[in-house]
């Protein structure tokens, strides 16, 4: 019994907002793997929602309204056509 042809996988890095950045983390994606969601830390500010596209685009998703200090923001659903992202935030 023959086995299927195996898909092409291809790996693509998830970059840093900043040039300081240490993680970046994907949490979840479109069907068709035209939008990541997850987070970014960046070293010198907290933790941000990212959204990443198949562009190649990196971009930081605003932060929610109140006290900006120590909280960590981060995306962890995003809808099939890529139009809601849904997440977290927490404060020290």
């Amino acid at each position: 019994m023959a086995m299927p042809a195996a898909a092409q996988v291809d790996f693509v890095p998830l970059f840093y907002l900043d040039q300081f950045g240490s993680v970046s983390e994907a949490a979840a994606i479109t069907p068709d793997g035209s939008k990541i969601v997850g987070y970014s830390d960046r070293l010198l500010a907290p933790t941000l929602a990212c959204e990443w596209t198949n562009l190649g685009n990196s971009l930081g998703i605003a932060e929610l309204p109140g006290p900006q200090d120590n909280s960590a923001n981060s995306a962890v659903a995003v809808s099939a056509d890529g139009g809601v992202i849904v997440g977290t935030r927490s404060t020290d």
